[in-house]
């Protein structure tokens, strides 16, 4: 139990980063979705979309790759994070060079044209800031990563808000993205360079020959997650039109607002996993089957509760121009169920040196993705985009599954009761939000008889409450 209190410090540091991050991105989507209007909000969602896929390949892994190895054996991190600075300059040039050429080959209005670009460069340099934070985990001081983000974020909520105001337009939108990264990326270089490693470029074969086998997997991951992520807005892009991409992008940013607590999770739970594989398969085991139960304590209610006031949250959040917008969100929140429980399982296999398993099935999903995507799209347009993505993320967790438990590591049966368990307090929570009865009350007697559930049905364990006694700081026996 020694760990949990560095995952907790990480998770929560962390935690404090995607609130405001969440929160300020939230009030820049919706000023920007109800100022822009669906069609100009779907050019910035497009130029997001396409960008985002090309900017993995200016990565393709090493980030992930220095967290893990850094975790490992700190003493060796110099030479490997000097050695990454220079593949990922590399990489980052000829990523760019692509996208410019993509940019201008389509047919496209110049002021697209130039968004694009703009949020390209922000897009290179937020990979280039990836790196400082995979020193930053790998020594696990999250607090540094927490500050990059926050003052990133916050000068993108002052930009976008600041060009509303003055009325602007999108180009100066894109700018914005630019110049917060590009700060946030010199304040990552300055802390990286003074209290942990100093910046530099070292080119060595062998190392090269070494890194990019090991990271590569990660990468092709990346790609085929950017993909199945990014892929339907793209090729809503191309084969509708932007008002169509900003209708299925406006509940798309929440889906995307809510996953704040599986990505810090899972970024501070990294590094833990790794040195876990090193050193106990049992607490490995146990961390992943303890943290899947969490994932999916957290998830279901979600998608519950945004499924049955899909309706009342478009009205509130972004007003009645995007009501045709309601069917897509009641599909998409589903998404969330599937991918934090996918992010434990992803984990784990990264942690024990399965990369290649992970990226053999966000590659058949990435597959899957773009085939349904071509299917569905031309017959139901963000309907269908809609319904591949949930889709796309179920068959992960099918294909995870079957994966995890053909090593030692498999799911205890015990898992299958509990999954029941919380399926049913959710069951009882949907019922009580389809009662007749004012909002705000429905809402809370949901919260409280999902509390009390869980504690009535037994959910948790006395290794559950443990870690609880141990993450809120309560002294224990245990170790």
């Amino acid at each position: 139990m020694s760990k949990v209190r560095t995952v907790v410090k990480n998770t929560f540091v962390l935690l404090l980063a995607s609130i405001f991050t969440n929160i300020a991105g939230f009030i820049w989507t919706v000023a920007m979705a109800r100022y822009l209007g669906a069609g100009g909000f779907g050019i910035i969602s497009a130029s997001l979309a396409i960008t985002s896929i090309f900017g993995i390949f200016a990565d393709l892994g090493l980030s992930i790759y220095l967290t893990r190895e850094i975790a490992r054996k700190r003493e060796k991190s110099l030479n490997l994070f000097r050695n990454v600075i220079s593949l990922k300059t590399i990489f980052s040039i000829i990523t760019f060079t692509f996208l410019l050429v993509i940019i201008f080959i389509r047919k496209y209005p110049v002021y697209g044209k130039i968004v694009t670009i703009l949020i390209g460069i922000y897009v290179i340099l937020q990979s280039f800031n990836n790196v400082f934070y995979g020193v930053f985990q790998g020594f696990e001081k999250m607090e540094y990563q927490t500050i990059s983000t926050i003052l990133n974020n916050s000068l993108l909520l002052i930009f976008i808000l600041g060009v509303i105001y003055l009325k602007l337009g999108i180009i100066e939108i894109g700018m914005a993205y630019t110049l917060s990264a590009f700060i946030s990326l010199l304040y990552s270089y300055l802390i990286c360079n003074s209290k942990f490693l100093k910046v530099g470029i070292a080119v060595n074969s062998d190392l090269w020959k070494k890194i990019l086998p090991e990271a590569l997997p990660f990468g092709i991951t990346g790609i085929f997650t950017n993909i199945y992520f990014w892929i339907d807005s793209a090729m809503l892009s191309f084969m509708k039109n932007d008002v169509v991409v900003g209708l299925y992008n406006a509940p798309y940013k929440i889906m995307q607002a809510l996953l704040f607590i599986y990505s810090t999770y899972m970024i501070a739970l990294f590094p833990v996993m790794s040195k876990f594989y090193i050193q106990s398969s049992e607490r490995l085991t146990l961390t992943y089957q303890k943290s899947l139960k969490y994932m999916l304590l957290i998830s279901m209610p979600i998608a519950v509760f945004t499924t049955i006031l899909a309706k009342e949250i478009t009205l509130l959040v972004y007003g009645p121009q995007y009501l045709p917008a309601v069917p897509a969100f009641q599909i998409l929140i589903w998404t969330i169920v599937f991918i934090f429980t996918n992010g434990i399982f992803a984990n784990l296999l990264n942690s024990s040196n399965r990369q290649v398993t992970v990226t053999k099935t966000t590659g058949i999903a990435a597959a899957f993705n773009v085939v349904v995507n071509l299917i569905l799209i031309p017959k139901m347009s963000y309907i269908g985009a809609s319904i591949t993505t949930v889709a796309t993320e179920l068959l992960i967790t099918i294909m995870f599954i079957y994966c995890v438990n053909k090593t030692k590591y498999k799911l205890k049966f015990s898992m299958i009761n509990t999954v029941l368990k919380i399926l049913c307090l959710n069951i009882v929570l949907a019922i009580i939000l389809m009662t007749p009865i004012y909002l705000i009350l429905k809402i809370i007697l949901g919260v409280v008889a999902y509390f009390i559930g869980i504690i009535a049905v037994r959910v948790l364990d006395e290794i559950d409450w443990l870690i609880i006694k141990m993450a809120l700081g309560i002294k224990s026996d245990q170790k």
